[in-house]
């Protein structure tokens, strides 16, 4: 396991209910191993289903060393949607830097997209937590404020790249774009490898072909 993500692992830690803050590289490892293990067992066969003892064994270790950290299922839960949403928030950091529209935007899209679909296969058991979350879940609250950070930084970078469009155009475009992209990548993980290409492929072309002509008019007035 590389090191930035033990130290990304020990920074989501101290905001959840852990028993005790592993000091060391090796609890450091052994925390990062148990929230790896808990998100598989998540995605294999749900929450509900999974047990602290699977999660050791999935693990490769004890249900006392388990305990040592992490108080109870829950606990270990928190701690793997904090990492999701820290990983989100880094993404946007990295991604949507400020010259994400100046540069050719089918550039920007394929590394925008490239890291949202590592993400969202890396981390398949937030994922289908959530999907079967109804909306008054606690952790729904979270999940919005990262999604509105994304937005809120999309229109920003939007704004600088297109000035002449008002607020409300710009909101109805992000609305467009988030959209479409949501519902095409959720596409992306029901059909086979082979068709997740093509998926990709139209959504790009979709997205492309609707910001073009809205950048070029930008340009002309």
């Amino acid at each position: 396991m590389e090191q930035g993500q033990i130290q990304g692992d020990e920074k989501v830690a101290s905001t959840t209910l852990l028993r005790r803050q592993p000091q060391q590289t090796r609890g450091q490892q052994r925390v990062a191993a148990i929230l790896d293990a808990a998100e598989q067992l998540f995605a294999e066969i749900g929450y509900q289903a999974t047990s602290t003892n699977a999660i050791a064994i999935r693990a490769n270790t004890s249900i006392g060393s388990l305990y040592q950290f992490f108080p109870h299922k829950k606990a270990i839960l928190q701690a793997v949607v904090a990492r999701y949403h820290q990983q989100y928030r880094d993404l946007i950091e990295t991604i949507l830097t400020d010259d994400f529209f100046f540069q050719p935007l089918s550039s920007s899209f394929d590394r925008f997209f490239s890291a949202l679909i590592t993400l969202h296969a890396t981390h398949g058991g937030v994922r289908a937590f959530f999907i079967g979350a109804n909306n008054s879940s606690e952790f729904a609250t979270e999940a919005q404020q990262v999604h509105q950070e994304l937005l809120t930084r999309l229109d920003q970078l939007l704004a600088a790249r297109a000035p002449g469009l008002n607020s409300n155009k710009r909101a109805l475009t992000l609305r467009i774009l988030y959209t479409t992209t949501q519902s095409l990548l959720e596409l992306s993980e029901t059909v086979p490898g082979s068709d997740q290409v093509t998926v990709l492929t139209a959504l790009k072309t979709m997205i492309l072909a609707y910001l073009t002509p809205l950048f070029d008019a930008e340009a002309v007035e």
